[in-house]
């Protein structure tokens, strides 16, 4: 069994960023295929906009959602628990 890496990453209003963010995540993913399978999770906190939808249109792996804003020391938490 091939090792795992959690890749999290909490975001907020990233409609515009984040894409592009899981778009270099996955040439990392696709660099290291062979030596670790590398797992992608968006922990969303709060976001008003369309960050959810375009992060799982870009092929991120797992979501987390807050319902509300609680801000990147929360965000953090909720990835180092899933993780």
């Amino acid at each position: 069994m091939r090792p795992s890496a959690l890749v999290f990453l909490p975001a907020r209003d990233e409609e515009a960023m984040i894409s592009a963010t899981l778009a270099r995540l996955r040439a990392v993913q696709t660099r290291f295929a062979s030596a670790c399978e590398v797992i992608s999770l968006l922990v969303d906190d709060g976001s008003s906009d369309a960050t959810v939808a375009r992060a799982v249109s870009a092929g991120v792996d797992r979501v987390v959602r807050h319902d509300r804003a609680r801000g990147l020391g929360a965000a953090t938490r909720t990835g180092l628990l899933q993780a």
